[in-house]
């Protein structure tokens, strides 16, 4: 049953994440998503016992997440139209990855971790498959060698290496600390962006690198 749950979790927030996306902008989407860093250490204190309000997590988090707000600063526009529906979407995506981590969190204080992983994703890969099948046209004959490119090397860096490093990390060390590193993500897309693709490297995207890392070292040190 907790794994069950943990499936379903997983499956609702990608889901939400993936269908509020066509009512917003990119940029919004990026914001509303990463607000989870900064709920995380707003939620885990009533759920585990071993984590504590702090006055350095709440202050390193939102200095943190003003960070992406100031990268973020000129892709927040909603192009004329109302963007409502879909960044209220968005935001609920971010509350249930928030909840998502908590419950992960506890579950690894008595379930293994890796069993916890493996089963997740049994759980949560069918409701993706019939997602599909009731939301989306499939159609696998058109879909070219590098689209199973991407989804393979998707598979293998993300699903692999990244969700069990996460997990390994999650059952060992605070979930506050570990999730406001996740505020970079955005930030090294951007960076990463400018340095390969030719993308626009602006005065915010530092400023807001620097917010971030601070908040991050402001949490993080001893």
């Amino acid at each position: 049953g907790f794994i069950f749950f943990l499936g379903l979790l997983m499956a609702s927030q990608i889901l939400a994440f993936n269908f509020g996306a066509n009512f917003t902008t990119g940029g919004r989407v990026t914001l509303f998503i990463f607000t989870y860093p900064l709920i995380v250490p707003l939620i885990a204190p009533l759920f585990i016992k071993e984590e504590k309000y702090t006055k350095k997590t709440i202050i390193g988090a939102f200095i943190a997440f003003t960070g992406l707000i100031v990268a973020l600063r000129g892709n927040l526009g909603s192009s004329g139209a109302s963007t409502l529906k879909g960044d209220l979407i968005e935001l609920s995506s971010g509350i249930i990855l928030s909840i998502l981590i908590v419950y992960n969190k506890r579950l690894t204080t008595f379930i293994n971790r890796w069993k916890i992983m493996f089963w997740q994703s049994i759980i949560a890969v069918p409701l993706f498959f019939l997602s599909g099948f009731f939301f989306e046209d499939l159609d696998l004959k058109a879909v070219k060698i590098d689209a199973w490119a991407a989804v393979s090397i998707q598979a293998i860096i993300i699903s692999v290496f990244a969700f069990l490093s996460w997990q390994y990390m999650i059952s060992r060390h605070n979930s506050s600390k570990v999730s406001v590193f996740f505020f970079a993500t955005p930030l090294l897309g951007m960076v990463i962006g400018a340095l390969l693709l030719g993308e626009s490297f602006d005065i915010g995207l530092l400023a807001g690198c620097v917010f971030v890392g601070g908040g991050i070292y402001f949490i993080n040190k001893n």
